[in-house]
């Protein structure tokens, strides 16, 4: 079953939480950038345990991560079974960190920010694709309303799940007889999707909004000398990874 707090905000006090969420996607940027780059193992483990300081001092239960790590294990298998069958078993270790990493750290951020101030950051962090015309502000609404519809689909999709299960449904049988069993599933996950899409434009339209006109912020977040030492400690991951690829 999908855990639905995988992207819900954890609400609690944290050295982490306090950041500026624009700095937070920054960050994430650097990091998701490093982990494609880098092909260096001890830079690797370098940010795997940066990356565990963070998360202890984010005051959010390790066990929620350490459940969020379950949903990869498939994924980490069919890479270990691919790179043994090549018989790579370098390039298999630097995978699996690689995507250890890249999970854990968006963690972090969807744990210890709001979705609202998700929304903030991505419209600054997209803010230069102005000068291409691109409707920056649509943009940041239609992934922070993705953000939140991913919850939302499997809780429904759970739902119908059980309500199939009641009556009766199993998945016994041959490839075709599932695949029949499955689309009574699918189908009204499609469906009940479409009605909430539907619901929330209703919602956006009642509340007068408006993609053309500027909006104002809840809050609008001023830059603190912690974001600016964040800033700092990954400029000089990028400088690491640097040397370490050099060396």
């Amino acid at each position: 079953m999908y855990n639905l707090k995988f992207t819900k905000y954890y609400n609690t006090e944290s050295f982490i939480h306090d950041i500026n969420p624009l700095f937070k996607i920054i960050s994430l940027f650097i990091l998701t950038f490093l982990c494609l780059l880098s092909s260096n193992l001890i830079f690797l483990i370098i940010l795997l345990l940066f990356l565990i300081f963070v998360i202890l001092i984010s005051n959010v239960p390790i066990k929620l991560y350490i459940n969020n790590l379950k949903f990869i294990l498939p994924m980490v298998l069919f890479i270990f079974i691919i790179n043994i069958i090549f018989n790579d078993i370098y390039n298999t270790l630097l995978s699996i960190i690689k995507i250890i990493l890249f999970i854990l750290y968006s963690q972090v951020l969807l744990y210890t920010t709001k979705p609202n101030d998700i929304t903030y950051a991505l419209e600054l962090f997209l803010s230069p694709l102005k000068i291409f015309n691109i409707k920056v502000s649509n943009l940041a609404l239609t992934i922070s309303l993705a953000l939140r519809f991913i919850p939302i689909i499997f809780t429904q999709a759970y739902k119908i799940l059980k309500a199939q299960i009641s009556r009766g449904l199993n998945f016994n049988g041959n490839l075709n007889e599932k695949c029949d069993k499955i689309v009574s599933v699918i189908i009204p996950i499609f469906n009940l999707s479409l009605k909430r899409s539907e619901e929330i434009s209703y919602v956006l339209d009642m509340r007068l909004y408006n993609v053309n006109k500027k909006r104002s912020k809840y809050k609008n977040w001023d830059i603190t000398t912690d974001d600016i030492e964040v800033l700092f400690v990954h400029i000089l991951l990028i400088l690491l990874c640097i040397v370490l690829e050099v060396i």
